[in-house]
């Protein structure tokens, strides 16, 4: 995506401060173990390999999405910063089933489905348009029993904050979506976690951590 391609070096200047905390502690609750492959969905720059990279060692791998290029080339610096495990970058759109202009395979052909241990998306379902193709893909790639942790900010669409729409604009995304009412749906264990309400006046919403443990959709 070309925007993200141009705003990928302000990216973590800007933002990465504000965020840290909360996707320290959403990351924190994951149930890894060495050895595990994770797939880090809309990975953009790479803000969660450090953080979860450790806990993956010996023998395991992280693949990062997304459909920036520019962002993908930040994230190879986190990528050759940390000798943990493998990390795999992948240039795809995670709503398409076929291959786009630009890529060199299909998202479905480079991440096969059942072939995941866990999939993470922080702070990426809610700056994709058809967001639900996109949740989908990521469920699609786990293995029965596999792990889905969903980290974004919701606005309540009838009630928002003055800045809400400020903060859409600024940050290219929607955050009136219930993101994790297709996982709530259908997953046979689930949790979802909101933060304090006065995380609402940074991020124009409240922010929230969705877990579940996925059998098959």
């Amino acid at each position: 995506m070309p925007l993200y391609d141009y705003l990928a070096p302000l990216y973590d200047p800007a933002f990465h401060p504000i965020y840290l905390p909360y996707r320290t502690r959403a990351l924190a609750a994951l149930p890894l173990k060495p050895g595990m492959r994770v797939l880090d969905l809309a990975c953009g720059t790479g803000q969660n390999f450090p953080l979860i990279a450790p806990r993956l060692a010996p023998g395991g791998e992280i693949t990062g999405l997304d459909i920036s290029a520019g962002t993908l080339w930040h994230a190879a610096r986190y990528a050759r910063a940390q000798q943990h495990c493998r990390i795999r970058l992948v240039h795809a759109d995670a709503t398409r089933t076929s291959r786009a202009p630009g890529e060199s395979s299909s998202p479905r052909a480079l991440i096969p489905e059942h072939s995941m241990d866990a999939c993470i998306c922080t702070y990426g379902l809610s700056s994709i348009p058809d967001w639900q193709a996109a949740l989908d893909f990521g469920i699609r790639t786990l293995r029965p029993g596999g792990i889905f942790l969903l980290h974004d900010i919701h606005a309540d669409a009838t009630h928002p904050l003055p800045h809400t729409r400020l903060v859409e604009l600024a940050t290219f995304t929607n955050l009136r979506h219930k993101l994790w009412l297709p996982l709530q749906q259908h997953a046979p264990r689930f949790s979802l976690k909101w933060e304090a309400p006065h995380t609402r006046w940074i991020f124009g919403g409240t922010l929230f951590t969705a877990m579940a443990e996925v059998s098959r959709l």
